[in-house]
């Protein structure tokens, strides 16, 4: 079959480079629009019937080529659909050779020969990858070097593109914030906030341009006009003042940007721009919500006749608002009276507190308010607490009642006694035997005395009288000694000393001591008191025991007595407070059992009950 010659004439050839080389000089398109322009010119520069750009759709199986697909492609006129470039591009992306270029030969619809030659689109910022590719006619079976050549320098324009692109919209938001800076300048000139609002309208209108730039600032849950560009003073009761300020709180309540006339399919409303774009004649009206944080403290809104606010225009006059909005409130708040500047602080602080912001921080500030509160305000018994000790009214102290041994003991401590019951017995076999002898020698004065009475002889007689008195005299004692050697119990009660059991037979002296007995019916408690309680103690009439013994009991007490005098406890001088029981004693209990008494000394706030003894140790640490 005969092959077409590819339609490179020269000047076909040339008018498609001049317009490949204008595509760079012009201004940039992306998209569809810059791809349908591009692809017919390299298709006439090329001699393609086709131009395609083929982007990588994803990966197959590990190991295998990616797929690829038709983004955007030039048609030859006539040629058949679908073309080849779209039927074969799956095959055309597995024909990679290794510098990294595509060729593939085929046939198409009508069954030529074509080659496909594809190469990669770099530095267009396209992801997925892409490349640009075209169809020619195969020259004796080899690619044309002069196509590839005009192909690869095709591939580099979208690159290029890009860049000036890039370039152009760099120079713009250098121009573009070249003017931000100089409004802020400007408008940062005074300390004032009427001067700088002023000059920040100015500033505005001169870089906008606009016609005129008003600011209105909230007051009251409303926007009022408080400075329009090239003007001092206004009045405020105009109706275009009036209408400014309504136009510039439909902005503020929606917190959106508003243009007149709105766009298509616009998200906001915009009733009172237009009424007041058709009361002052103008033509196209910006309105912006001046935010501090996430509430809009005032709006700004532009005006002009000839054009409208294009999206460069509204982007500067943005970025303007949030450069000096902060410092526009700072003066606002601070360039009043100081009535009013209190008042703001105290609105704000009170706004913090109930607003929704750190609410951890005052969960915890309720908490510990709630909990002061409450120990402030919930009074409880104040009990003071001191250690106390049971001991009996009446204790009797039995003691040896002569020199002897100890022949038997009855009884141990803790036992119950009986009046008169033997406790212990001392030996009285020495004492018999002096008893023995005393009786005989009784008898012997007797009989002498006896016989001189016969005799008649007085002298003698009363001699012997003596000595028989002497005698019964000795009697008697031994007779008494021989009664004392039973000890025995003065009155009933618990033996709580004495425990003699395995002392048997050893020597006692008189008065030394042998048992102690304690009645049970007259036992009291005798606590020891702190200093530092003393005074409470003063409006205490009773309080509570509890015994080491049983500590899940408690029993009443009265108090009695509170000696006037401190002794030495463990811990500092202590006062001894005697009380009583207002009911009969427990059977088990013993004199010597000790425990913790809890005096009832009145009702007192939970907050004093825990901190009045650091808050005295502090007074006297800190007392000079």
């Amino acid at each position: 079959m005969k092959q077409q010659p590819p339609p490179d004439a020269p000047a076909a050839t040339d008018q498609a480079a001049a317009e490949l080389a204008a595509m760079l000089e012009s201004e940039s398109r992306t998209g569809t629009a810059f791809w349908n322009d591009f692809l017919p010119r390299v298709a006439a520069w090329t001699g393609a019937r086709e131009a395609a750009v083929l982007r990588q759709t994803g990966m197959a199986e590990r190991g295998t080529a990616p797929s690829w697909s038709v983004f955007a492609i030039h048609r030859a006129s006539g040629a058949p659909l679908p073309t080849v470039l779209e039927t074969h591009a799956e095959e055309l992306g597995e024909a990679q050779d290794r510098r990294g270029q595509w060729h593939l030969v085929t046939r198409d619809t009508r069954g030529n020969a074509v080659r496909l030659l594809g190469l990669p689109l770099a530095g267009t910022g396209e992801s997925p990858p892409a490349m640009i590719a075209i169809t020619t006619e195969p020259a004796n079976g080899e690619e044309n070097p002069e196509t590839v050549s005009r192909l690869r320098l095709a591939a580099a324009i979208p690159a290029a593109a890009v860049i000036r692109e890039a370039l152009t919209r760099a120079r713009a938001d250098t121009e573009r914030m070249a003017r931000v800076v100089d409004v802020v300048a400007r408008s940062s000139e005074s300390d004032r906030f009427l001067a700088s609002a002023i000059a920040f309208c100015n500033a505005l209108a001169a870089a906008g341009p606009c016609d005129r730039v008003s600011l209105g600032w909230r007051r009251g849950g409303f926007i009022r006009l408080a400075a329009i560009s090239r003007m001092e003073k206004f009045e405020r009761r105009m109706e275009a003042a009036r209408l400014l300020e309504t136009a510039m709180d439909e902005a503020r309540d929606q917190d959106e940007e508003i243009l007149w006339p709105p766009p298509d399919a616009a998200p906001w409303i915009a009733r009172d721009h237009e009424r007041l774009a058709r009361h002052q004649e103008s033509g196209h009206i910006c309105s912006l919500p001046l935010r501090v944080g996430d509430e809009v403290e005032g709006v700004v809104t532009a005006e002009r006749a000839e054009r409208p606010f294009a999206p460069e225009d509204v982007r500067f006059l943005r970025l303007a608002c949030d450069l000096t909005g902060g410092r526009l409130h700072t003066l606002r708040r601070s360039d009043r009276w100081f009535g009013a500047r209190w008042a703001t602080r105290a609105r704000d602080l009170a706004a913090k507190a109930v607003g929704p912001r750190h609410t951890w921080v005052k969960v915890l500030v309720i908490a510990l308010s709630a909990l002061f509160a409450t120990l402030a305000f919930t009074r409880v018994e104040h009990r003071p607490r001191a250690d106390f000790v049971l001991r009996s009214a009446e204790l009797t102290h039995l003691t040896a009642p002569y020199d002897g041994y100890l022949a038997e003991v009855f009884v141990r401590p803790g036992d119950i006694v009986a009046a008169s019951q033997p406790l212990a017995r001392l030996d009285t076999s020495d004492l018999e035997l002096e008893l023995t002898s005393a009786t005989a020698e009784a008898d012997s004065h007797r009989r002498t005395m006896e016989k001189a009475r016969a005799d008649r002889a007085l002298a003698d007689m009363r001699v012997a009288e003596a000595r028989l008195a002497q005698t019964e005299a000795r009697l008697e004692w031994l007779n008494h000694r021989l009664n004392q050697a039973t000890v025995l119990a003065p009155r009933d009660g618990v033996l709580i000393e004495g425990d003699w059991s395995d002392r048997i037979g050893v020597s006692v002296k008189l008065g030394d001591p042998l048992f102690q007995v304690s009645r049970l019916d007259h036992l009291y408690v005798e606590a020891r008191l702190d200093e530092r309680d003393l005074d409470h103690l003063q409006r205490a009439t009773g309080g509570e025991i509890a015994f080491v013994a049983r500590p899940r009991e408690s029993w009443p007490v009265v108090i009695d007595l509170i000696h006037p005098g401190a002794i030495e406890g463990a811990a500092g001088p202590v006062f001894l407070v005697r009380c009583s029981f207002p009911d009969d004693p427990q059977t088990w209990w013993r004199p010597g059992m000790s425990g913790v008494c809890k005096f009832d000394c009145g009702p007192r706030p939970l907050l004093w009950v825990l901190s009045h003894r650091t808050i005295d140790f502090l007074r006297l640490r800190l007392w000079r």
